[in-house]
Formats: C-alpha cells, sequence, structure tokens
C-alpha cells in the first residue's frame, strides 16, 4: 500500500484500516490535497461521517489469530 488512499468514503475508510492495522498505530493524520477550501471541507465531513458511522478498529500488533 502506498501513501495515498484515494476513493468513497468506504474506500477510503478500508485504506485507512488497513494501514491502521499493518502498521499498529493508533493515531492517523488526514491531509486533503484539494485546492480549493469548500472541496477540502466536503472531504472532511464525508470522511468524518463514514467514520462516525463505522469507526476504525484498534489493531493488536503481535497478537496471533
Amino acid at each position: 500500500m502506498g501513501s495515498q488512499i484515494i476513493g468513497s468514503p468506504e474506500t477510503v475508510r478500508a485504506g485507512l484500516q488497513t494501514l491502521a492495522d499493518r502498521t499498529g498505530v493508533d493515531e492517523l493524520m488526514i491531509l486533503t490535497m484539494a485546492h480549493d477550501r469548500r472541496d477540502r471541507l466536503a472531504s472532511y465531513e464525508m470522511l468524518m461521517a463514514e467514520l462516525t458511522e463505522r469507526p476504525l478498529t484498534k489493531a493488536v500488533v503481535g497478537a496471533s489469530a
């Protein structure tokens, strides 16, 4: 997985979950690369709505399946 996660709110949520699971982090920093301020805000609002409805689960690093 690269350093960019692009797509619908559902796709971005899944990518963030994969990244968190792979790295074991408990915090992520989100940056939207949109020039227009309204587009940036809309992007953050869509992701917030998705993550409010379906929060990321905390990864347990090193746990056996």
